[in-house]
């Protein structure tokens, strides 16, 4: 998991493949960190962000999924109207901006592309390597 402000620069991160936990119990499980250093921003994500709505002083702006109706069962959704088919398009834009820097860091460190065969640590240690990297060309460019 990462932060990283417009210009792709990385703000905070997590580590490497965490264990697998959804998006929504990782934010409950930060969110004293992600309110103490991101008060006032707007974060970017998917729809499994929308949790983090409830976070005082951050704003999170996600993909909406369906119009009205109940979350769970879907009983009573409706079709998007045009605005909210356009939103998502600007959303879904930014976000792939967003996780840009990823694909760079897979370009340059081959090992980062699949199954890490040296196991978690070293997995974990690639991507600290990475994330480093990726934050000495962001300086200079």
């Amino acid at each position: 998991m990462v932060i990283q402000d417009v210009s792709r620069k990385i703000k905070k991160a997590w580590g490497g493949y965490s264990p697998k936990i959804h998006n929504s119990q990782f934010l409950k499980a930060q969110q004293d960190t992600i309110v103490t250093n991101f008060a006032g921003a707007t974060i970017i994500g998917d729809s499994h962000f929308l949790w983090g709505n409830t976070l005082d002083g951050i704003k999170f702006v996600v993909p909406t999924i369906w119009c009205a109706g109940d979350a769970d069962t879907m009983e009573g959704a409706q079709q998007l109207n045009e605005q909210e088919k356009q939103d998502n398009k600007l959303i879904h834009t930014t976000h792939a901006h967003v996780e840009g820097p990823f694909s760079h860091m897979k370009e340059t460190f081959e090992a980062l592309k699949g199954p890490f065969a040296d196991g978690e640590e070293q997995q974990t240690c690639m991507f600290w390597l990475a994330v480093g990297v990726h934050g000495v060309h962001k300086c200079h460019s």
